[in-house]
């Protein structure tokens, strides 16, 4: 059955056609993607993404998820099962948006512009992440890169470096060492970070860490 073409776009992956909409259920916290190919409009990949994750599904990301699936074998007027179920969300590079919070963490660590790295998430109430103990039940492992953070006061900030209590805050207006353990108000040091190359690991990886 074709989709309603109503709110759909167009997009060119490997010079073929597709039309691709996305259908947002708040209440139950998904979004559903279709993808349709416009000469076989029975062919179609179907994904559901958690609504609570602060995911932009963008023309970069249906290419990816359209290539694929047809890595997987999937393949317009051609192959056997016409609908494909797409799961393999982890192999995703997706941009996106998250909060990041400060948390006294025992140890050394640092965020900074441009650099790759691995973090711990939770999407409780979006995308967020923070220095500290890593809860299994609702916490998942990514790999990113920081392409932006920004203060709501103090505007972009270039790194934020701990070193136990302590933390060291650099950017173009402000570079500032504060003890977290005398921040009354922790929202202060919240930032708004952009990042790319979003990779969500699976979660059999690190279980057991």
């Amino acid at each position: 059955m074709a989709m309603p073409k109503k709110g759909s776009r167009k997009i060119i992956v490997d010079h073929e056609p597709y039309f691709w909409k996305v259908i947002a259920d708040e209440d139950l916290y998904f979004k559903q993607l279709i993808i349709e190919n416009t000469k076989y409009q029975d062919y179609q990949i179907e994904a559901l993404f958690d609504y609570r994750e602060s995911l932009t599904i963008s023309p970069n990301m249906v290419s990816q998820i359209i290539h694929l699936a047809m890595h997987n074998g999937w393949s317009p007027g051609k192959s056997q099962e016409k609908k494909y179920i797409f799961k393999d969300f982890s192999k995703l590079k997706i941009k996106t948006t998250a909060i990041w919070k400060p948390a006294v963490f025992n140890g050394k660590q640092v965020l900074k512009k441009g650099v790759t790295d691995l973090f711990y998430f939770t999407n409780f109430k979006g995308l967020s992440f923070s220095w500290g103990e890593f809860d299994i039940g609702n916490d998942f492992k990514a790999s990113c890169k920081i392409d932006e953070m920004i203060h709501d006061v103090y505007g972009e900030i270039y790194s934020v470096e701990s070193v136990g209590e302590q933390f060291i805050i650099s950017g173009a207006q402000i570079n500032e060492k504060i003890d977290m353990t005398h921040v009354n108000d922790v929202e202060k040091w919240t930032l708004k970070v952009t990042l790319s190359e979003f990779i969500k690991l699976p979660k059999r990886n690190y279980e057991n860490t």
